[in-house]
């Protein structure tokens, strides 16, 4: 009985944390702290010991990082489809959608909690001729020791040939811990895409 209690608890937890989150700017962060707190306090309903809530505290600070806040969204043309391929030297174009990320960085390398992170993607378009443009997207996964904290919501966008930048700023929470935090890159354009990684490290 025990056991099915706490599975409708775990269910039950995620909404209820999002309905304590304010929308809109920097309220959209819950700090991984107060995750952690109640995620403690759910590993503690769990398993009564020591293991389950340290296992619960780790459940809430992922929940913290879930509601990270998004501080801005963008995506622009920074090279025509003659630059792109003058500066990468493409070939014939493709019979379908052909996504290549060029550069997938997040700066600043080492930043405190509280402080911003910005994410950028560097890709090029390449279509088939006659194909004026097409549908891509840009998304931005966080994680840590192998493990996802967090995806950013995708950007969808419509492009010709090209090449572009996506950029995403975004806030670390102020109870973040210490570590070296991975960025996982990805643009998609049909059934073609790549993926790059880029990191950064919260100092203490």
């Amino acid at each position: 009985m025990k056991k099915r209690i706490s599975m409708i608890a775990l269910l039950l937890i995620p909404p209820f944390l999002g309905s304590c989150v304010p929308q809109g700017g920097s309220g959209q962060m819950m700090g991984a702290g107060g995750g952690a707190a109640v995620g403690a306090l759910l590993g503690q309903a769990i398993g009564h010991d020591t293991k389950s809530t340290l296992i619960g505290a780790a459940l809430g600070a992922a929940v913290g990082w879930g509601t990270v806040a998004l501080m801005q969204q963008n995506s622009k043309p920074v090279r025509s489809a003659e630059e792109d391929g003058h500066v990468y030297g493409l070939a014939a174009l493709p019979d379908s959608p052909l996504v290549k990320i060029r550069r997938g960085s997040s700066n600043p390398k080492e930043v405190r909690p509280g402080a911003q992170v910005t994410i950028d993607t560097d890709y090029s378009l390449q279509l088939p001729a006659g194909t004026q443009s097409t549908d891509v997207v840009e998304s931005f996964i966080l994680k840590k020791d192998g493990k996802k904290l967090t995806e950013l919501p995708p950007k969808n966008v419509q492009y010709g040939s090209g090449g572009f930048l996506s950029e995403a700023v975004i806030t670390i929470p102020a109870s973040a811990q210490p570590g070296t935090y991975v960025i996982e890159h990805k643009v998609q354009a049909g059934t073609s895409y790549d993926v790059d990684e880029s990191t950064f490290i919260v100092q203490s």
